[in-house]
Parts: structure tokens; C-alpha cells; sequence
């Protein structure tokens, strides 16, 4: 886990998605809001072999999104 602060993390979570969620991707391209969550994959055996463009999203929720689900 990760925990910073933006634009830092915001570009970070960019540079290590290649794949994944699509709508999370489309989402996470827009903006990487505070308390935002980024949870990425990556397909190493090794932590050295993690690099930019190899990450697959797995799941991306915002605080916005989440009351969505809840007012649903």
C-alpha cells in the first residue's frame, strides 16, 4: 500500500496502469480524487520486477462513486 498525496499519486497510478478496468481506467485518467483508491495487479514473482505499463487496475472507487452505489 501506498499512501501519498496528489499530483504525485495521481501520476503514479497513470504511469502503472497498462490494463484492467476499463471504466476504472477511463475514470482514474480524469482524476484521482482525496481518499480516491487505486488497487493495481501486477503478474511478478519479484517486487524488482515491477515497473510503469505493467499494473492491471483491479479497482478504482472515489468517495463520489461510492455514495452512487449506496443511493442506488
Amino acid at each position: 500500500m501506498l499512501v501519498g498525496h496528489n499530483p504525485g499519486m495521481h501520476e503514479l497510478a497513470l504511469a502503472l496502469a497498462d490494463r484492467g478496468d476499463t471504466a476504472g481506467r477511463k475514470a482514474l485518467a480524469h482524476n484521482l480524487p482525496t481518499s480516491g483508491l487505486a488497487v493495481f495487479d501486477f503478474a511478478v514473482d519479484d517486487w524488482a520486477d515491477v515497473a510503469f505499463r505493467r499494473g492491471r487496475l483491479v479497482l478504482f472507487v472515489t468517495p463520489k462513486l461510492l455514495k452512487q452505489t449506496s443511493d442506488d
